[in-house]
Order: C-alpha cells, then structure tokens, then sequence
C-alpha cells in the first residue's frame, strides 16, 4: 500500500490563543492528531513503513518540503486543521480527481462524526470565497495526493465540548477516511513521474502549443519553457512545484492563473487551455482610478456570495466608488480589499455585520476589539481614509475624519499594496491576496 502523511496543521509555536478548556487550538488538533495515529496501529499499520507523522516543529514551507523530500508515488497527505462550522474538506481547485477524494474522505468521516451532530459542509476548492487565499499551499504544494480537513471551530464551546467527549470517534473517522483516500489512489495506480504518466495537449491562444504537458495525480502540468514565452519570470517564485519528466521541467498549469493567465481543461480532447489575452496589467498603487462599474463590482460580489448577505449593504459598490472619487483612491483596490477582509461580506470572523467594518479596522486602546461604525456609509468612509492615511499625504478631502486610527498612521508610509503587509496585516502575503482578489475581479468582468 502507499504510505500516508498525517500532519496537525500547526507548530508547536502556536499555541498562544486558548480555548475555553484552557488549551489551544493547536494542541486540541495535535491531541486529535495523536488518536489518529493510535488507530492507525490499532489497525496493524507501522509507523514510517505505512505511515508518517509531520513534525509539530515545521512551519508550513518546512512541512511541505519534509513530505516532498520523502514522498513516492502512491503515497497521500492530510492537513487536520480547526476553523469551520462542522466539517469541510478542502482540494485544489479544477482537480476533478482530488475533488472525488474529498467528497470520499468526508463521506466516510461523516459516517463516524456525523451521528454525533457534526454538521456537513461539503467538499471546496482552495480558492475565494472558500479560503482567504487563491491556492492553499498543502494542497497545492505537496506532491502526491493530498487534502486538507476542517474538523470544527475549536474556540467555541459546543464544537470543543463535542470533540473533547467524543474525540475517539473523530479519530476513528479519519482513520476511516485516510485509509480509504489511499486505497482510491492505490486503485487508480495513480503517482508523480511515473512511466505512465499521460501527456496531454496544450491549447494556446486559440492555437495547438508544439509542445505537451502531462498529468501528474490528475493535475495539468505544462513546460517551464511555455511560462518563459509568456514573458512570466518564475525565477524568484520557489512556491512553484516543479517536477522534472524526460528532461523536461514541467509546472502546475493552475499556478499560472496567478500570473493572468486563463487556464481551463477541456476533459473530452485532454487538453489544457491557456489564455493570455486577459493577462492585464493590474494597478499596484492605491491612489487613482477604479476601472470597474459599480455593476460589475455588485455582479463580481454577487458571483462569489451565493447568499443573502449581500441583500443586507445594498448600494456597497456605488458607495465605494464615491467615497474613494473624493479621496482619490481606486475604488477597485478598496472593494476587492473590502471583499477579502469581509470574505464577500460573509463574515465569519473577529468582526460582525452589524459592525459595518469592512477593512478589520482597529480602534484606540481597544485591546483586541474592532471598530464600530453608525452605517454602512460611515465605515466605508473610514475604510477609505485608512487607505488614504497610508497611501497619500493629501489631506482628506471630504471631512470629518471617521477613521480613529487616522491620526496614528504615518502619512504615505505605504503608497503601493505590497507595503500593506505586515501593516495592515501580519500577513507576509497580504498585498497578493488584494491582487489576487483584483485578477479576478478584472477576469470575471472582463476589464
């Protein structure tokens, strides 16, 4: 059989934030974590020989390179990780074949948890609005078969109190579904570079590429040489899988939807599409001009909502394009920045509705609460203020000032998205996912 990769989804320097039994998240994941593995031997199975377990000490980077280094054809990986209303697996997005493992995995696990009152989610795509980030790195990183699995929200009382009196049978159920996620793929005699690995054709611009891809795990994969002609530099980008077959290096055709460019599978001829006519040149700075209309900013939020909440801030789009006129910042930026902080207004997080806080904006001496605003209006003006108070040293145009944290920011410190990292956000990453959201937007509607 293949081997199985089991990892917690944290490092033992995460445990900061407590739950209400006193623990982290992370050590209630890592605890859960362990009884998976117990199961896995109660059910004769031998540690390395048939299965591994991820150190705890890994970042994520760390975590991947670790499996990559010792993975082999046929071998599979589970993240186990908190932060979901019940349970929900997660696989990278346009994979049909891993989207038919994750909907097996959760089956087979909601056949032990579900009894117990552990609501389904579903089976998603690593993309927005599922994940804050366009491509969760272990399921795209990893370079056997792999899915990630949200098994509650481990800060809430119900979730914790159900997985603390219950938690063998949690474990049961991954063990469950780990086994049967392996034996799929051992059935499909499925494996990275192996000699049966199929090639595919590449359709390029309307037009039959010379050269062919393959398929790796059931993931397109296409020449590096075809990013070069494209005029895509991936030299410093080593988040990229590579894999070397006959000589050739090959990339993940999906990682180019990063870089502008379309990218489709055509399941009846084989083929991966590729479109460069919609690489754009997206805008860096914060201050200018919105290309978007109001309707396509309603239609693009619409689109990625697929609920009610976006009935409850009627006109968002329209006041966002005003308010960001007067102060002189692109409406596009703000709205898709809007969109990532509030997961297309679906919330979820720290910040509720009813705050009409759509950029997770602090206030004075708050500890950790958030801003509250009048209206919708009046936290848009504050969002857009804030943008402005980074990006510009222009005073505000349309006073009063409804920003509390105007005043603190130093004027124009961050006049471009990538400057917003690690300011308005400790993420290291947080300007590419604006970007990210803004190459959607501009896909979608076609600017």
């Amino acid at each position: 059989m293949g081997r199985i990769f089991i990892s917690a989804g944290y490092c033992t320097g995460e445990l900061a934030s407590a739950t209400i039994r006193g623990t982290s998240p992370a050590q209630e994941i890592i605890h859960t974590r362990d009884l998976v593995i117990r199961e896995l031997k109660l059910r004769g199975l031998i540690e390395i020989q048939d299965y591994f377990i991820v150190p705890d000490v890994l970042d994520v980077r760390s975590t991947i390179d670790w499996i990559n280094y010792r993975a082999l054809p046929g071998d599979v990986a589970l993240e186990i990780q908190d932060g979901s209303k019940g349970a929900e697996v997660f696989h990278p997005h346009l994979n049909l074949e891993r989207q038919k493992d994750a909907q097996t995995f959760l089956e087979t696990y909601l056949n032990r948890v579900g009894p117990l009152g552990i609501a389904d989610q579903g089976v998603k795509p690593d993309v927005p609005p599922y994940t804050p980030l366009n491509g969760l790195s272990f399921c795209r990183q990893v370079r056997i078969p792999s899915l990630l699995l949200k098994i509650g929200f481990i800060d809430n009382g119900i979730d914790i109190h159900t997985l603390n009196s219950s938690r063998v049978i949690f474990a049961e159920g991954i063990a469950d579904a780990l086994i049967a996620f392996e034996l799929d793929v051992r059935s499909r005699n499925g494996g990275p570079l192996s000699a049966k690995n199929p090639t595919t054709d590449i359709e390029l611009n309307g037009r039959i590429y010379e050269d062919r891809g393959i398929l790796v795990n059931s993931n397109s994969y296409v020449p590096i040489d075809l990013a070069d002609n494209l005029g895509i530099d991936l030299s410093e980008s080593p988040a990229i899988v590579r894999v070397g077959y006959g000589g050739v290096v090959y990339i993940k055709a999906i990682d180019l939807q990063s870089y502008g460019i379309s990218v489709r599978w055509n399941s009846n001829t084989k083929t991966t599409i590729l479109s460069s006519h919609q690489r754009l040149s997206l805008p860096t700075q914060i201050m200018g001009q919105g290309r978007a209309s109001a309707f396509e900013l309603t239609s693009f939020l619409k689109d990625a909502n697929g609920g009610d909440y976006i009935t409850k801030f009627l006109g968002i789009a329209e006041m966002y394009i005003e308010e960001a006129a007067l102060e002189g910042v692109n409406h596009d930026i703000a709205f898709c920045q809007m969109c990532l902080e509030t997961r297309y207004l679906k919330f979820g997080g720290d910040v509720r509705p009813n705050q009409n806080n759509f950029c997770s904006l602090g206030t004075i001496g708050s500890g950790v609460q958030f801003a509250s605003f009048f209206d919708m209006g009046t936290g848009i003006k504050a969002h857009i203020q804030h943008l402005k108070a980074y990006a510009s040293t222009e005073p505000v145009n349309k006073p009063p000032i409804v920003d509390p944290r105007f005043s603190l920011v130093k004027r124009g410190v961050a006049s471009d998205l990538e400057s917003l990292a690690g300011r308005w956000s400790v993420d290291p990453h947080y300007g590419k996912s604006i970007r990210d959201t803004l190459q959607r937007l501009y896909a979608t509607t076609r600017l």
